[in-house]
């Protein structure tokens, strides 16, 4: 599916400049991606090795879902794993062809690596590349929805965490959805990837009190959380999820390195451009000129007529 219309590009902004970042300062514990610590992770090795079995057929993807908000400790319990990912060539990534159905015929079970077994309980939203799994293995049983989002590059696993920011900024418009887990394709400490427990950086800031979110949005939302989650929208209201919290300063300072500074060689005037990003690109001096300018710029002639 598109997402308000747009295609995932297959960018590699994140993780390029989180490396190049740990890189020019030597240390590998500095990064410009906001992180959040799980407060509980059942079945952690299982999750990881069906992320791992993911990341073997190339797939850029990341889990989400009540799952992720369970293990950040926003919700009380969970009933099912998301998993997001971009939708390439099923011929050159087979296993999309299996997962988004395809065939000329319905394939009810498919087995990934051996180890896990995902089997289809319902594609009443295949019209929205959405499908319902169930997922088996030794250790985990539980139901999964797949959503692709479209992309128009050849986009595999360094894209991770790219996709997870492009699906916040233009598909979930909620901020006490942002958490999802997410692997980076080589872990600072091991060959094996590594797996980011990725939050958007003013996470905590607003949840349904937005005053952006008509009055349908906000019940409509408060309805998709019970019974997860209740909250009465009151001032007295002190839940995890509608509370308005500042984002701390180390996350503040991270969105900053990353928008404002490191990834201003990248700078491009868009739509949703700020004022205050686009004037500190412009007196930084870092910027060519045709990347202040906007693509669409009416180019204006000036003839002078002498007499």
């Amino acid at each position: 599916m598109l997402v308000n219309g747009k295609a995932f590009e297959g960018t590699v902004d994140y993780t390029g400049i989180d490396v190049r970042l740990k890189v020019c300062t030597g240390r590998s514990d500095m990064t410009c991606i906001s992180q959040f610590v799980p407060s509980v992770f059942p079945n952690a090795q299982s999750i990881y090795k069906l992320m791992l079995a993911l990341h073997s057929h190339r797939l850029c993807c990341f889990l989400t879902g009540t799952f992720a908000l369970y293990v950040a400790g926003r919700l009380d319990m969970y009933d099912r794993l998301t998993i997001i990912l971009a939708m390439t060539d099923p011929a050159v990534t087979p296993i999309i062809r299996w997962l988004f159905q395809k065939h000329r015929q319905l394939i009810p079970t498919l087995a990934i690596e051996h180890e896990f077994t995902f089997t289809l309980t319902n594609d009443d939203d295949a019209h929205l590349d959405l499908f319902y799994y169930f997922v088996s293995s030794e250790e985990i049983n539980m139901p999964i929805s797949v959503l692709g989002i479209d992309t128009d590059t050849l986009c595999g696993p360094l894209s991770n965490v790219d996709l997870v920011h492009f699906t916040w900024e233009n598909f979930i418009r909620f901020s006490y959805k942002r958490y999802a887990m997410a692997l980076a394709p080589q872990g600072v400490q091991s060959l094996l990837p590594e797996l980011m427990f990725v939050k958007h950086y003013r996470v905590e800031s607003d949840a349904w009190k937005d005053s952006a979110n008509c009055d349908d949005c906000v019940e409509h939302h408060k309805e998709l959380l019970l019974p997860f989650h209740a909250c009465d929208l009151s001032p007295e209201c002190a839940c995890k999820i509608s509370s308005r919290q500042s984002p701390s300063l180390a996350d503040c300072a991270r969105y900053i390195l990353f928008q404002y500074n490191l990834h201003l060689d990248r700078f491009r005037l868009e739509t949703d451009t700020t004022h205050v990003q686009y004037v500190y690109a412009v007196l930084w001096n870092r910027v060519p000129q045709a990347d202040l300018l906007h693509p669409e710029a009416p180019t204006i002639s000036v003839f002078i007529v002498l007499t």
